[in-house]
């Protein structure tokens, strides 16, 4: 695999000297696929044998680390000191993280004030003709070993291994083509790999944490983000319950919608200003 540098001598939004690797990507979205195809056959396994969908599916993600590890190892093996610049430990700083987290911690925010402001404008409805208007909210999640491998899943692999495919492998790999093609179409791939449902918010966050890559050279920023919103999920979503299901007539309705636009807007601001903060090490990193 032949390595390049793309380097700071274009001015602008994209300040840092990405070195990236010059892989197929058609190669490299087979590989992905095959893994998760193995992983979904056995979370159904599992599921035959009496275990939770939530639980099954996070147990299965495990089998997923090691198989890309090794279908995925002539680029690494090619391509080491490239790989390991994406992690260089000079380039993980207190601001970094607090700012990585901050833009994960913004993204949830935003993505709750999307959906508070659609049921108060009757966009998201629940469909159930019996649903209790609510708002009904209890907080109870799995028991213990099924959070914490939850946990483990989703805040610790499901970030770095799809920010070292989608960003380090795909987005790199895509260099040549442009800045700003590489960041939009690892995006769009990156979207492809979730439920369609959820492929407009995979695609929104695609493009954060691609440009937080495109920005800093480095999977730090993008893994952290991307570990942040993750992690949150099992707390918002796997331990709080409730429902909420307002009558057209309910006053309030208008003021809730504007207040969780407002909330919106002000949630997606705060990740452009803290994505245009984030810049390349100012320390030098080694070159193959």
């Amino acid at each position: 695999m032949a390595l390049t540098s793309l380097g700071s001598a274009e001015p602008g939004f994209f300040i840092m000297q990405l070195r990236a690797i010059q892989a197929p990507v058609i190669a490299i979205l087979l590989i992905q696929l095959l893994a998760l195809l193995l992983r979904s056959n056995l979370q159904l396994k599992l599921i035959e044998g009496g275990h939770g969908t939530d639980y099954a599916r996070d147990l299965s993600y495990l089998l997923v680390p090691p198989l890309l590890a090794v279908l995925l190892w002539p680029i690494l093996r090619s391509s080491k000191n490239t790989v390991k610049s994406w992690f260089d430990p000079g380039g993980l700083t207190v601001r970094l993280v607090l700012t990585a987290v901050a833009i994960g911690i913004l993204a949830r925010v935003a993505w709750w004030c999307q959906l508070v402001a659609g049921i108060a404008l009757g966009i998201t409805v629940d469909s159930r003709v019996a649903a209790p208007s609510g708002p009904q909210f209890w907080f109870n999640c799995p028991p213990l070993t099924e959070f914490m491998v939850g946990l483990l899943v989703w805040v610790c692999l499901i970030p770095i291994v799809e920010e070292f495919v989608h960003r380090g492998l795909i987005q790199s790999a895509l260099h040549s083509r442009g800045r700003c093609t590489a960041i939009v179409v690892s995006a769009f791939l990156f979207a492809a790999f979730h439920p369609p449902s959820a492929m407009p918010l995979a695609f929104t966050l695609g493009l954060v944490f691609a440009i937080q890559f495109a920005r800093s050279g480095m999977l730090w920023a993008s893994t952290i983000s991307h570990a942040a919103y993750d992690g949150l999920i099992q707390f918002d979503w796997r331990c709080l319950h409730g429902t909420w299901n307002p009558r057209v007539t309910d006053s309030s309705l208008p003021d809730i919608a504007t207040l969780s636009i407002v909330g919106f807007m002000l949630a997606a601001g705060g990740i452009v200003w803290l994505v245009s903060g984030i810049g390349a090490p100012s320390a030098p990193r080694s070159r193959n």
